[in-house]
């Protein structure tokens, strides 16, 4: 039953979150993982230890695929011209372990080669390998191959560094989203709990109603095909037991009924559901009141008298501005200064002069800030372009028995008009 329209973007941000936090676990994983492996691939660069090369390319590529996978934004190609600084890094502090010369053609190499290394290793064996059959030569030209492929691993290292910091970044953004959706959600959840639970209760009456009309069904099958009188007897007896009556069919009758009732009451109940979740999403924080709208019940006019004594209850929860036309003095044989005393100084109440519009007015107070509604019966059907009006910032109130009602925001007062 998700009723609470925050559910759904809640949902979505702690999925995200689980995404990033484990890309970060991979990225800071692989990151510790390899620096280690880095050290023992760095002190036996000689060979000794190549099955720890191979294992650490693989490592790499395994990391690399997964991290891609889990953060498909990042694009590590983009990152090699700005790391390139630490691909000759990682060949200088190999310089004291080898020939400087052979290094320094390594770095040449590194700085105008493509970034792949097969190519790079190519040129390489072009440039060093005089005679393919000098031991001497290819020990070399394997040693700068060792070089290239440790460049590949600080490039990628910086890479993942990198990539932890984006993926940081983007689950301390998601955690504040997360907070403050969840505030949302939660607010909603506890302005519509009451509904749910009676949503609830009416879906396992419902169910009940189901399995008894099943068994209704079941019993009239039975007696139907029942072939002796006894099996016919011992049916009825089982209707009678469980429904209070012998003919099953009256049971059916009964149950459909009840389930057609139940159904309509549960539709009734989650539309009003749905209307206060959306009501209680909204940030609502300061509210134009058409003062004028609030002076009349079915009857006619009533005066200030229901618009006084709403107005101490939403002025505990908005902020509150009511805006009058030009007639209500008159209507109300008040000065414009007595009507503005009355509310008091909370209240910000705006008398307009002589000749203009105060729809007009109270919608442009209105404007665009979504946290700000209207509350009027007027449809203003001729104001269908103001922005509160578009987005149905228009919240309705009901007076009536002495009452003052604004559903919508859970207010209501009695006033009396003497």
């Amino acid at each position: 039953m998700n009723i609470n329209p925050h559910s759904y973007k809640l949902e979505q941000i702690r999925n995200k979150l689980s995404d990033l936090r484990s890309a970060l676990n991979i990225a800071e994983g692989d990151n510790t993982r390899n620096s280690h492996m880095l050290h023992i691939y760095n002190d036996n660069h000689t060979g000794r230890y190549t099955w720890k090369s191979d294992m650490l390319r693989l490592r790499l590529i395994e990391s690399r695929m997964r991290i891609l996978e889990l953060s498909p934004n990042i694009t590590p190609r983009s990152s090699l011209r700005e790391l390139e600084s630490h691909a000759i890094d990682a060949i200088q502090i190999l310089e004291g372990k080898g020939n400087r010369s052979l290094f320094n053609i390594g770095i040449s190499i590194i700085k105008t080669a493509v970034p792949a290394s097969k190519e790079a290793y190519t040129l390489a064996k072009r440039r060093l390998s005089k005679d393919n059959n000098n031991p001497e030569h290819r020990d070399k030209t394997d040693y700068l191959s060792e070089a290239i492929n440790l460049k590949k691993k600080y490039v990628y290292n910086a890479i993942v560094t990198k990539t932890a910091r984006e993926l940081s970044s983007s689950i301390a953004l998601l955690e504040r989203d997360l907070m403050s959706t969840k505030t949302k959600h939660d607010k909603v959840e506890k302005a519509i709990e009451p509904l749910k639970k009676q949503i609830r209760q009416l879906d396992q009456r419902i169910s009940k109603a189901r399995l008894d009309l099943d068994f209704a069904k079941s019993l009239a099958e039975e007696i139907d095909s029942a072939q002796t009188n006894f099996a016919r007897e011992h049916a009825i007896q089982k209707c009678r037991r469980k429904f209070g009556e012998d003919d099953p069919t009256q049971a059916i009758y009964k149950n459909s009924k009840t389930i057609d009732a139940l159904e309509r009451n549960r539709e009734k109940m989650v539309t009003k559901a749905m209307k206060d979740a959306e009501i209680a999403s909204k940030e609502i924080n300061k509210l134009i009141l058409d003062g004028n709208n609030l002076c009349y019940d079915a009857r006619g006019f009533i005066g200030l008298s229901a618009l006084s004594a709403l107005l101490p209850a939403l002025s505990k929860k908005f902020d509150v501005t009511v805006v009058f036309d030009a007639s209500i003095a008159k209507n109300t044989n008040e000065t414009r200064s007595n009507i503005v005393r009355k509310f008091g100084s909370s209240i910000e109440t705006h008398i307009v002069n002589a000749g203009v519009d105060a729809d007009n007015i109270l919608l442009q107070l209105a404007g665009t800030d979504e946290s700000c509604w209207v509350v009027s019966n007027d449809r203003f059907v001729e104001y269908s372009d103001y922005p509160a009006v578009k987005d149905g910032r228009i919240i309705s109130h009901e007076i009536l028995g002495g009452m003052a009602i604004i559903p919508d925001l859970g207010v209501s007062t009695s006033y009396s008009s003497h």
